[in-house]
């Protein structure tokens, strides 16, 4: 079963974008949104503590028993520490071993490299091009207790997510598993939230397509959006690598769901959720993250 590109793209990100998506059935279900500051934007550490901005991030010990604990669960138990914690965006440490490298940073992102590929069962699919449903089912539940996901959340947990855990599986060339990426818990990015503001609906979101106010989640030139290719529309956030620390905002976007005749898969479209007058005021919450 081959999965929508820009899934792929992202190869098993566990609850898309900032770990809070709901495909909405009633167009006026959701008429205020909150908008978050992020406690992790890109400032580096001492101009951030000139500055008085406290990330209050986890500590070097915090960091090196995350670390440690994860290796310990692979089975490894003999490991030397690579760097010490001295990041230049965020403190961070690493540790590996002769099969397995593990970064962890202070907003409690951990990067997990396996250096010769992390062989997975024969039944599985799992390539740039191509994952199967069997490759899902074994990567969530064989390394659910590294990772720590949570099954079966609720439709607010959805949302808002604010103790949900998102991951995201990396393939090599040979198809086995190169990297696990555990980013960063929502609880963690969602400490200064600036408050509630009203959304334009999905009818609206789809006006802002056909105007261009909005991003391809992949932009290769492609036309604008028509209606009729619109398969699906939900509210979600940023939050995946790239967002993570690159915004300075979480706010609400519309993720517009498009199938063209000639593509055998779907491709993204976003538009900012928030009204005009109050992107006016404020311009960074409607910045894509992929520009």
């Amino acid at each position: 079963m081959k999965k929508r590109l820009w899934l792929v793209c992202f190869i098993i990100i566990l609850s898309l974008t900032i770990g809070c998506s709901s495909e909405l059935e009633d167009d006026d279900e959701y008429t205020m949104m909150p908008v978050f500051r992020n406690h992790f934007h890109m400032i580096p550490s001492e101009i951030a503590e000139h500055e008085g901005v406290s990330k209050n991030g986890l500590s070097f010990s915090e960091m090196t028993d995350m670390a440690v604990s994860t290796l310990l669960l692979f089975g490894e138990n003999t490991f030397e520490q690579d760097s010490v914690p001295n990041g230049i965006w965020l403190e961070a440490v690493t540790f590996s071993t002769g099969n397995i490298e593990i970064t962890v940073e202070e907003n409690g992102f951990m990067q997990i490299y396996f250096f010769n590929g992390y062989e997975l069962p024969n039944d599985i699919v799992f390539s740039w091009e191509e994952v199967n449903d069997e490759a899902i089912k074994f990567l969530t539940e064989y390394f659910a207790p590294i990772i720590g996901i949570e099954p079966n959340p609720s439709e607010i947990e959805q949302l808002f997510n604010l103790n949900g855990t998102r991951v995201r599986f990396m393939p090599n060339e040979h198809g086995l598993l190169s990297r696990i990426d555990k980013l960063t818990p929502i609880s963690m990015l969602l400490k200064d939230k600036v408050g509630y503001f009203p959304i334009i609906t999905e009818s609206e979101a789809k006006e802002r397509m056909l105007l261009g106010q909005g991003s391809f989640g992949v932009d290769m030139g492609q036309a604008l959006p028509t209606i009729d290719e619109v398969t699906s529309i939900q509210l979600v956030y940023f939050g995946h690598s790239l967002g993570q620390n690159w915004l300075e905002f979480f706010a609400p976007w519309y993720q517009i769901s498009i199938q063209r005749d000639n593509m055998d898969y779907e491709m993204a479209y976003f538009v900012p959720a928030i009204k005009s007058s109050y992107l006016e005021q404020n311009p960074a919450w409607a910045i894509y993250p992929h520009q």
